[in-house]
């Protein structure tokens, strides 16, 4: 079991003129209090270097997705094929246009229904008579 041991309470306010808290816990081991002072050092030493290292990552990374098989060919595909896909599309409106007129047409005209029935239903006036000959 870990023995319980109480820390003083932290002031309200700290002396006149100071910048930060004051000085950490005694009790922390000395190793952990080194291995703490040599990473805040790392960290300050590569503050001012982390934009130029962010900004070197950058320029290799981004030429390298961008050449690769999923950028810029990639998107060069796609808009050939999506050139491909709009021509069809324009094809199909102006075909699904003339269809429409063709139905307006044998809707309203009735010559046009007449020849319909005849050759795709087969159908015959009244007064018509069928002659079927044999081959």
């Amino acid at each position: 079991m870990i023995p319980y041991r109480s820390f003083p309470e932290a002031p309200e306010t700290y002396p006149q003129g100071a910048d930060s808290a004051p000085a950490p816990i005694s009790g922390l081991s000395r190793s952990f209090r080194a291995t703490f002072g040599a990473v805040r050092r790392s960290v300050q030493l590569l503050s001012p270097l982390l934009p130029a290292l962010v900004l070197g990552i950058s320029a290799v990374s981004v030429p390298v997705m961008m050449l690769s098989s999923t950028g810029l060919p990639r998107l060069r595909a796609l808009k050939e094929e999506k050139a491909k896909v709009d021509l069809e599309v324009s094809r199909l409106a102006d075909q699904i246009r003339q269809l429409r007129a063709e139905v307006r047409h044998v809707k309203d005209d009735p010559a046009k229904v007449e020849q319909v029935a005849r050759d795709q239903l087969g159908l015959l006036r009244q007064t018509e008579i069928v002659f079927q000959f044999s081959d």
